[in-house]
This record gives structure tokens, C-alpha cells and sequence, in this order.
């Protein structure tokens, strides 16, 4: 792990964190597809025909809704210091806020089972997918350009990173990296460990 700290005594700056990828090292809409394979298959086929017609965002709302009918909670491999560091500026006094792609209620049912307390602003609307530009925009219009810091990991999160204050970058994609650091607002780099071609599947008996 390197650290580059600067200031961030604003506390009125809230931090930004992304889920998927960062908060926890998987996807969760993949998780969520290989629960319905392996407990449910039939299922599959609907989500399947979803993306291909209505898109991505529909999938993971449909997808969300049969967690909750079939009261599924996901076990994710949870990034244990990012997590920390998160604590940490919620204790000083930082408005914590978890932006992301996935769904809302199954982040929160996620993030509770955890025994985390954090908003979360996730997709939940069939016709937009909340990752990258789209991302990027509902932050700047909640908050304004660079009064934002962004927790990513991904090349989505580029285009946050570009509108947000100060970048703290998970994983070690060179790619994501490197455009990070071309922003000039990186102040944290966090090193994961790497992925294995084959997950193992985590279901919540």
C-alpha cells in the first residue's frame, strides 16, 4: 500500500465511494447472476432476455427483486482497509456517502449485513445505468464540480475522478492508474490482491 496524504481537514467535503470493485472485490451483479445459476437457473433465462432488450440497468433492478423475494444477501470478499479508512473519516466527521452502479436495496442489504451504516445511491431506474459519465454527473449535480473525493478503482471512475477533488484509487490496473495520475488529484493508491481467473461462489445459506 502507498499513501500520498494532503489536507483534507474540509469536513465539509464529503467522501464518495464507490462499491463494486472497491468497497468489496467483486461484482456484485455477478455474484447475484451466479446465485440465480446455481439455486435458481430457470430464472437466468429472464435476466438474460432483460439486458438484451431493456439493457443493464433493468437486469440489476429485476435481479434486486428477486434477492429480496428470495431473501438472498450476498457474501462478498470485503476490502477490509478500505472499509477502515472509510470509518475513520465518518469518525472525524466526513459525510460518507456509497455512490454506485448496482442497486440500491441490495447494496444496503449488502452493506447492513455487514453491519456498515452508510447512504447509498445506487441504480434504480431501468433506463440508467449510474456508472461512469452517468456517474460522474449526478455527483456534480448533488454536490458541484470538485467538492467531492471519490474512493474507485475502475476506468468508469475516471471520469468521477475528473470532476471530483482529491482521487483515492483502488487495485492495480495500470490503465486506471495511470489515467488517475495524469488527473493530478491522486492523494491514496491501495494495492488488492490479485483475482484469480475462477471466483468461488459465496451464497448466504
Amino acid at each position: 500500500m502507498t499513501e500520498s496524504m494532503k489536507s483534507q481537514d474540509d469536513l465539509s467535503i464529503p467522501l464518495i465511494v464507490d462499491f463494486d470493485g472497491t468497497m468489496q472485490l467483486s461484482d456484485l451483479t455477478l455474484e447475484g447472476l451466479l446465485w440465480v445459476l446455481t439455486t435458481r437457473p430457470w430464472l437466468l433465462v429472464k435476466l438474460i432476455w432483460l439486458h438484451i432488450t431493456q439493457g443493464r440497468a433493468a437486469m440489476k433492478l429485476t435481479l434486486e427483486q428477486m434477492a429480496e423475494k428470495y431473501d438472498w444477501v450476498p457474501v462478498l470478499p470485503w476490502e477490509e482497509r478500505v472499509l477502515e479508512r472509510i470509518a475513520q473519516e465518518k469518525a472525524r466527521g466526513r459525510t460518507v456517502v456509497v455512490v454506485t452502479g448496482s442497486t440500491t436495496k441490495l447494496v444496503k442489504r449488502a452493506i447492513t449485513d455487514k453491519g456498515l451504516d452508510y447512504e447509498v445511491v445506487g441504480t434504480e431506474n431501468a433506463a440508467i445505468n449510474l456508472t461512469g459519465p452517468r456517474k460522474a454527473a449526478a455527483l456534480v449535480e448533488r454536490w458541484g464540480v470538485k467538492k467531492f473525493d471519490y474512493i474507485g478503482n475502475s476506468t468508469d471512475d475516471l471520469h468521477v475522478w475528473k470532476e471530483g477533488r482529491y482521487a483515492l484509487v483502488i487495485g492495480n490496473n495500470k490503465k486506471v492508474r495511470a489515467g488517475a495520475t495524469q488527473l493530478g488529484n491522486v492523494i491514496w493508491e491501495l494495492d488488492t490482491p490479485r483475482r484469480k481467473a475462477l471466483r468461488l461462489l459465496r451464497i448466504r445459506k
